[in-house]
């Protein structure tokens, strides 16, 4: 878990490398460029745990909420925080 630690820089790529890695929180952070796609081919992670479609990177993301501001947080529960986003576009969509 390397949440709420304000880490900078990009997500490296050696996540990938850990085969038993079954979840990934990177909430409060500021990470930058997009998330390493070899990083959504770990098998191990819980199903809960998705990273976004191509064209999304991870600044997208934190952009859209407010770098997980308490005013975007729409839910909680056992699994996480879920929160609203609003998409460049737009869009309004729910991140967790």
């Amino acid at each position: 878990m390397l949440g709420d630690n304000l880490l900078t820089g990009s997500l490296p790529v050696e996540f990938s490398e850990l085969h038993n890695l079954s979840a990934l929180e990177l909430y409060q952070n500021r990470f930058s460029g997009p998330i390493p796609p070899e990083l959504g081919q770990l098998r191990n992670l819980d199903n809960h745990y998705y990273f976004p479609k191509e064209g999304f990177t991870y600044q997208d993301l934190v952009e859209a909420i407010g770098n997980f501001s308490a005013g975007a947080v729409i839910g909680k529960g056992a699994c996480g925080i879920v929160y609203k986003a609003v998409m460049t576009d737009g869009k309004m969509i729910a991140v967790k």
